[in-house]
């Protein structure tokens, strides 16, 4: 194993919970393929939104063939089915190893595994690139039909609307997809498909929305970064605030939002949740509250805030 790929495991261990140095030596090795071939650099026009990161620019595999020039191939470091069928490429090859980080990045040191895995006239390209293009396509998709959301219901002309394109700084750092402005102000969304939704009020009153799957932590997208996310399916779509306050994750494909949606052209029916769980229940007959009273306690607070929310409202609108 050579000092690099020691260092790189090196640097990976010890930073508390463990994180894979694959899509690092991922990036290394795409710049040692399309450097010298001119491939290598950054897209720089601000005009159209984008300003990128250093990638593999134009070739074979644009996002968007003489339009968007960024290349499916800066997608292989995060995308999990294209590592999974890199290390089945590399369990043919070596039966007798494991395939772990450090096993991996060796076997991909060699010049001719990187040839046959990232270089545009490889054994194996085609196939990991066409892992990546549903998404890609499906992305693209939402994106343009997020943008005449936006523009629909808030009445914005062509120029108040903008999208970022792939591979942005705003893309990949910020989560930003589009941009809209009202009033001189720009908001900032991020897109993301979805295929159920449920409108759910449990027995204390609570009442929540419930998105499934979403394979990402809206929690982790910056309020300042991202002001809104927009959740499509097809023609149907929901977007709520990013409001750290008013939402978490439920497992790892649910996103529970505690506030209405901003827009919506969904009727979601309501849900009833089912009995909360033992040891809330035990809490109460420990402290002599039976569930009713609980519950009763809980809706008249809720119903003397919101008559103080609604008498605020209207004072601030001269009512």
């Amino acid at each position: 194993m050579d000092n690099t790929i020691k260092n790189i495991l090196k640097e990976y261990r010890g930073f508390g919970a463990p994180k894979s140095p694959f899509p690092d030596f991922i990036r290394q090795q795409l710049k040692k393929v399309y450097e010298p071939k001119g491939m290598w650099g950054k897209i720089e026009d601000p005009t159209n939104n984008c300003i990128t990161n250093f990638g593999v620019i134009g070739g074979k595999y644009e996002h968007i063939p003489n339009v968007d020039h960024w290349s499916i191939v800066n997608r292989f470091d995060t995308n999990s089915k294209v590592k999974k069928e890199i290390i089945n490429i590399f369990t043919e090859q070596n039966p007798d190893q494991s395939p772990t980080d450090a096993n991996l990045m060796n076997w991909m040191s060699s010049d001719d595994v990187i040839f046959d895995l990232f270089d545009e006239d490889g054994e194996y390209i085609e196939k990991l690139v066409n892992l990546n293009r549903e998404t890609i396509d499906k992305g693209n998709e939402n994106e343009l039909f997020g943008i005449e959301v936006l523009k629909q219901n808030f009445s914005l002309t062509p120029s108040k609307v903008k999208r970022y394109c792939t591979g942005s700084v705003e893309d990949t750092k910020q989560g930003k997809d589009i941009a809209f402005e009202i009033n001189k102000k720009w908001y900032f969304v991020q897109i993301k498909p979805y295929e159920k939704i449920k409108n759910i009020v449990d027995e204390f009153g609570d009442t929540y929305f419930e998105i499934s799957p979403v394979y990402f932590k809206a929690e982790r997208y910056s309020q300042k970064n991202v002001n809104f996310f927009l959740f499509v399916n097809g023609a149907d779509y929901i977007m709520f605030q990013n409001y750290k306050q008013r939402m978490r994750s439920v497992g790892s494909t649910t996103m529970r939002f505690y506030e209405p949606p901003v827009i919506s052209n969904v009727e979601v029916p309501v849900t009833q949740a089912r009995t909360r769980n033992k040891d809330i229940k035990d809490t109460q007959a420990e402290f002599g509250m039976s569930d009713d009273k609980k519950t009763l306690e809980n809706l008249l607070f809720k119903k003397a805030e919101i008559e103080k929310l609604i008498e605020k409202t209207k004072k601030k609108m001269g009512m």
